[in-house]
């Protein structure tokens, strides 16, 4: 169960990652990809549905898209400070809409194995909604506060105890300690059984929210026909051994100003590739100008374009161009050679000031 320190946490980690955004390019470029790739057959573009992995505002009319989980437990996103997905692979889909009563725009949505994250925001709100498999992990914390969400039971806590039984914090004894002082230890949350399968949990951040507000978003809440999330970034051919484990995209338009960010504009999508038997791979396409920390390493091109080996950290950066750069990080046994294999593969969209153009995960992300 996420806790206000876990969120806070998060919190700091998006604003470190936004306070350096570089403004996106207006200008339509062509993909490119870090090292020349054989030409291989067209993939099909979708170009009219709604964003998912990402915060298109544009192309939302009658709602916010956001995502759906078939799978996972209640723990944060991997692009949130929730750390390393678990080995099953990541959604590539979602189904729900946020009704456009509540006035907020999603920016950024997690997908993994341990769930789906949605994250979206108004002019000084920002809110979480997380979607969780039924299972062990899913309890009910006795002597929660029923509500009503849409005709659904639904169970309200003000902080004071989590949503759902946490495990013992000493399993000989058992024993969960009490939050001291009460209201403290917990964020405030709704959460209601929305599927067969599923809870869905909501959170709002950096307030301690009523229990209206948390309701108001929870009404809004709408379940739709499944659409695809959006990367700006994908590996193909992936590597042998690589499965995609988690996808986690962010954006934004120039002048949203979502509380955290107050430059106004970025963007970012990291895939998260687990490997059996050896570390996970990461590779993020980005807004932020990495170049800055190019020191300590080595200088080298990759595919004619500036590039960076960090040895110490079994990283390359690269600068893909015309504001956007790649960053891999491998694991302790990685070389060099080996994520520039990972280089070869990679490709960023041409229009990152398009979300809506992005690469479909369904069909673009092997």
């Amino acid at each position: 169960m996420r806790t206000l320190t876990d969120l806070e946490g998060a919190f700091d980690l998006l604003e470190r990652h936004a306070d350096t955004y570089a403004n996106a390019t207006d200008e339509h470029m062509t993909p490119v990809a870090l090292v020349a790739l054989p030409a291989r057959p067209p993939r099909r573009r979708a170009t009219s549905a709604l964003l998912g992995a990402v915060a298109a505002v544009a192309a939302f009319t009658a709602g916010v898209a956001v995502l759906t989980s078939n799978s996972g437990s209640h723990s944060p996103g991997v692009g949130s400070g929730g750390g390393t997905p678990s080995e099953g692979p990541a959604p590539r889909t979602f189904d729900i809409t946020l009704d456009r009563s509540v006035d907020m725009t999603l920016l950024e949505t997690s997908a993994s194995a341990d769930g789906t994250e949605l994250r979206f925001f108004s002019r000084t709100t920002e809110a979480d909604i997380d979607v969780v498999a039924d299972g062990p992990a899913t309890q009910l914390t006795p002597g929660l506060e029923t509500v009503e969400v849409n005709g659904h039971s639904a169970y309200y806590s003000n902080g004071a105890k989590p949503a759902f039984v946490q495990p013992p914090d000493n399993p000989a004894t058992g024993a969960v300690p009490s939050p001291t002082p009460p209201d403290t230890r917990y964020a405030p949350i709704v959460v209601w059984k929305y599927s067969s399968s599923a809870w869905l949990q909501i959170v709002i951040q950096g307030t301690r929210p009523t229990r209206d507000d948390l309701l108001r978003v929870a009404r809004a809440v709408r379940v739709g026909p499944q659409e695809s999330l959006r990367s700006a970034v994908r590996v193909d051919p992936t590597p042998t051994g690589f499965r995609l484990a988690a996808i986690d995209s962010l954006y934004h338009e120039p002048g949203d100003n979502p509380p955290y960010d107050r430059a106004g504009n970025g963007w970012f999508t990291l895939l998260h590739y687990a490997r059996a038997g050896g570390d996970p791979v990461v590779v993020e396409a980005t807004s932020v100008d990495i170049t800055a920390n190019w020191h300590g390493g080595q200088s080298l091109t990759v595919g004619g374009r500036p590039a960076y080996w960090h040895s110490s950290r079994h990283q390359l950066d690269v600068d893909a161009g015309n504001g956007r750069f790649v960053d891999i990080r491998g694991g302790d046994s990685d070389s060099l050679t080996d994520l520039l294999s990972v280089a070869r593969a990679t490709e960023v969209t041409s229009h990152p000031e398009t979300p809506s153009a992005w690469f479909d995960a369904k069909t673009d992300l092997p």
